[in-house]
């Protein structure tokens, strides 16, 4: 972590840790006054307070020599202490519980531990139908969405370091996606082609109910195209 930029209302307060002062001071002492500065503003005014939210933190370890993750622990620890409205969200795979554990101890206590999962077919249908009804997904988003309806599976391969989004042929139909979002490589190829009337009929009413609730070109044209699909797989069976 170099350095930490908080912009409230116009004015920014910044540390760098590559910009050397005069005088050095720790990270810690730099990151609380950040924090105690930012909350204290969000305290003496209509603002609610303050969100730090960290992605893939798991990749973060408290190395010899530094105090990259404990300075981030006990600048927000003294805000909070303070009664300051500052807020850590640390998201990341199981390895950043005992990365969190080496760089303070006890800071496991720090948090609310949120454990996420896969969701099961009925909740899964339930959040789809919810984003599309709010109209979330985006014109790009809906054939993925239709082609996974339509029987394709997607499956992570680990990371990439190529930048945007790179779609590779490696086969009949199998393709491979990357994503800026976590430097993430994944996969996707067809189920095979034996489903029973039953799940075929479940793929027919859930895209039925993603038409009733989102009419924007993109999603009809996908959905149709899914129902397509679904129609060859029945022939075929």
């Amino acid at each position: 972590m170099g350095g930490l930029a908080i912009s409230y209302e116009g004015v920014e307060l910044k540390y760098d840790s590559h910009e050397q002062q005069a005088t050095s001071r720790r990270l810690d002492d730099e990151l609380r006054d950040v924090l105690l500065e930012v909350g204290d503003l969000c305290a003496r005014s209509d603002r609610k307070g303050v969100i730090l939210r960290y992605d893939e933190f798991h990749v973060v370890e408290e190395k010899r020599g530094t105090t990259t993750i404990s300075a981030l622990l006990s600048a927000v620890a003294t805000a909070q202490q303070r009664g300051l409205p500052v807020m850590l969200i640390l998201c990341g795979l199981p390895p950043i519980v005992e990365h969190l554990v080496q760089a303070k101890s006890y800071s496991e206590r720090m948090f609310t531990p949120e454990r996420l999962a896969n969701l099961g077919p009925a909740e899964a249908s339930a959040a789809l139908i919810e984003q599309a009804k709010e109209n979330r997904l985006s014109d790009l988003v809906w054939p993925q969405v239709a082609s996974a309806l339509a029987g394709s599976q997607y499956q992570f391969v680990g990371q990439a370091s190529d930048d945007g989004i790179a779609r590779i042929n490696l086969g009949p139909g199998l393709q491979m996606y990357h994503t800026r979002s976590g430097n993430q490589r994944f996969y996707n190829t067809p189920l095979p082609a034996d489903w029973s009337e039953d799940q075929l009929n479940q793929r027919r009413q859930l895209i039925g109910q993603l038409l009733a609730v989102n009419n924007t070109p993109a999603a009809v044209e996908a959905l149709h195209r899914a129902l397509s699909m679904l129609a060859a797989k029945t022939m075929v069976n």
